[in-house]
């Protein structure tokens, strides 16, 4: 073989590979933002059941429930700091 031909055969590969990092690429972000813009708290449905009401309700309602998630996510979050500074100490050394 000569020296020219495995060069042809190095950028092919290499333009392989290229195309095979690309369209993996390209799978992982459209699967992430699908992910990310998927409906995942059922407000849709939860809307959907609910009888007319005006914007201003529908408004009151959505915020209602956005800050009941907020304010679960901080329990949470202080929930996890007591249980890591307080609760697995006094289990491991009987104290605080």
């Amino acid at each position: 073989m000569t020296r020219h031909s495995r060069s042809n055969r190095a950028m092919r590969n290499l333009r392989t590979a290229g195309r095979k990092v690309v369209r993996f690429t390209e799978r992982a972000v459209d699967g992430l933002f699908r992910w990310l813009t998927t409906d995942r708290s059922d407000m849709k449905r939860t809307l959907g059941y609910m009888p007319n009401l005006g914007f201003l309700d529908r408004v009151k309602y959505v915020f209602l429930k956005l800050f009941i998630a907020v304010v679960g996510s901080i329990f949470q979050v202080v929930w996890v700091i007591f249980i890591i500074f307080y609760v697995i100490p006094y289990f491991l050394f009987g104290r605080y």
